[in-house]
């Protein structure tokens, strides 16, 4: 069974998205702005478990994409279907880089990192869709971890709420994928790599 469900997040992700989805995508400096919704979520019991919960849908997230990863590269073309064809997936380093200080400003590069993600992974099933449309089974696995990664943004915002009293809203910058079939898989074989890294146990910790 999936460490968490999504149906329980359910009470807080209202609130979230209203606060957290609000900043525009041409805008590079975040928002700091106190928010009364923290009153709101904070005790909700989705965020009073927000450690733990964090904890698991991480390491989940890692499996998932660790798993994903051979199965997306095995249905390209060479080189990518080839021994160590992940040697191409290279590319978005910037995208994944943390601050090294464990503060507010870190919690909102992992906000905006996850939304990347989301916004990635969709972007990935639709390119499958559309490659090996009769792969279906690739589809779902790729949107189900997409929604997935929502539950590991309420956790961070939950964890804004306990830890500074506020909310940042999520930056998430256009993905802005490389022309051409050859360097749009590697740019997707690159987010499912470096979301195997991102997704680390203590990244909320």
């Amino acid at each position: 069974m999936d460490p968490i469900s999504l149906k329980s997040t359910a009470e807080v992700l209202g609130t979230l998205f209203s606060i957290l989805l609000m900043i525009p995508k041409s805008t590079s400096v975040p928002v700091y702005t106190e928010s009364p919704s923290c009153a709101n979520i904070s005790t909700s019991s989705f965020c009073r478990n927000s450690e733990k919960l964090s904890r698991n849908m991480a390491t989940f997230l890692r499996g998932k994409t660790q798993s994903l990863l051979p199965t997306y590269l095995s249905l390209q073309s060479s080189p990518f279907s080839d021994n160590n064809g992940d040697q191409w997936c290279n590319m978005l380093e910037e995208r994944f880089t943390l601050p090294v200080d464990r503060d507010i400003g870190r919690l909102n590069q992992i906000q905006n990192v996850l939304g990347f993600i989301n916004a990635s992974l969709l972007a990935i099933a639709e390119e499958q869709e559309n490659l090996n449309p009769n792969v279906t089974s690739l589809h779902k696995e790729l949107r189900s971890i997409a929604k997935r990664t929502v539950s590991l943004i309420a956790s961070t915002a939950c964890l804004m709420c306990k830890r500074y009293q506020i909310l940042i809203a999520i930056d998430v910058p256009e993905l802005r994928r490389p022309p051409g079939i050859f360097d749009q898989k590697r740019w997707s074989c690159s987010v499912l790599k470096r979301s195997i890294g991102f997704f680390s146990p203590n990244l909320l910790a």
